[in-house]
């Protein structure tokens, strides 16, 4: 099983390297996000989820 707090910090990385304090689902794979959507689906219910645990704003694709 995943470790949410793997996931976040991925995100949270990823939103870091780009310095960038807003996030898209499409910008994060494109930047080499480790998980895909269907992880973000089953665990939190949304990537927006996800970003919000992380401290990152989500925004649209």
């Amino acid at each position: 099983m995943l470790s949410e707090l793997s996931i976040i910090k991925d995100i949270s990385h990823i939103a870091h390297t780009l310095n960038q304090s807003t996030l898209s689902q499409r910008e994060y794979l494109q930047n080499g996000g480790a998980y895909g959507p269907d992880i973000f689906q089953e665990d939190f219910g949304s990537f927006a989820n996800f970003c919000e645990l992380a401290g990152v704003k989500c925004k649209r694709d």
